[in-house]
């Protein structure tokens, strides 16, 4: 992968970030969340492009970069509790959800008007039972999103919560992805070119459908919360 030179953000951009300012405080009471406005002097940011063009993450680089103190987001010492709030809107994911709706559409469409061996390929019945389990799936993640959306507005949204979600949302990408270049064959391979299908999707979504299994914390990490906040399992020794 090739890294792009280092890119200065836009005038006024603000960054969040929690930051360790009592090294003997014990865990989770050590850290305090900042604003901070990316012009500040010993911020370097460097693109993280992936390898189909994209461009959503960076790395970012602090060099004796000083913060104001009326930056701090909450408590002094209180970062953890901000983190997590934020972590649980992130997780909860309702722009992937929908996303993955018009996806699973768009499937059905091609389906229905792409013909194989004289008939329609939604007449197949293994077809119709791949994609039927997608739809099911998709009906499942945007039902329990739209609970935790609720949650939210009431200010009840818990870290299983989005943790569920982020775990269904993510895994349910990855076999749509699947699912579809397998129905496309050797078309689902290329995304700028007349023979693409479906606008090229099939090939975008199965190259990137790995980044919400591991961005917000990996899906490993968020079973560890379904078990521990959730479930009340003990805790690993």
């Amino acid at each position: 992968m090739v890294r792009k030179p280092g890119i200065q953000p836009p005038t006024g951009l603000t960054g969040l970030s929690a930051f360790r300012t009592d090294p003997q405080a014990p865990k989770h009471k050590n850290l305090t969340f900042m604003l901070c406005d990316m012009k500040t002097p010993g911020i370097t940011v460097k693109g993280f492009p992936y390898m189909n063009g994209a461009h959503i993450y960076n790395e970012v680089y602090l060099d004796d970069v000083h913060i104001p103190a009326n930056q701090i987001v909450g408590k002094d010492g209180g970062g953890w509790a901000v983190v997590n709030v934020l972590a649980g809107f992130e997780r909860s994911n309702m722009g992937l959800v929908y996303g993955l709706l018009s996806a699973v559409e768009g499937l059905v469409m091609y389906c229905n008007g792409t013909m194989r061996n004289g008939v329609p390929l939604s007449q197949d019945p293994i077809i119709r039972n791949r994609v039927a389990d997608l739809a099911i799936g998709l009906e499942a993640v945007r039902t329990l999103a739209m609970r935790i959306a609720d949650q939210q507005s009431r200010h009840e949204m818990g870290l299983m919560d989005a943790a569920a979600v982020k775990v269904f949302a993510s895994e349910l990408m990855e076999r749509i992805g699947q699912v579809s270049t397998d129905l496309l064959g050797v078309y689902g391979q290329v995304k700028h070119s007349r023979f693409a299908k479906m606008g090229g999707f099939p090939e975008e979504v199965y190259q990137s459908c790995f980044v919400p299994i591991i961005s917000m914390g990996t899906n490993e990490i968020q079973r560890n919360i379904i078990a521990w906040y959730g479930l009340g399992l003990p805790r690993m020794k």
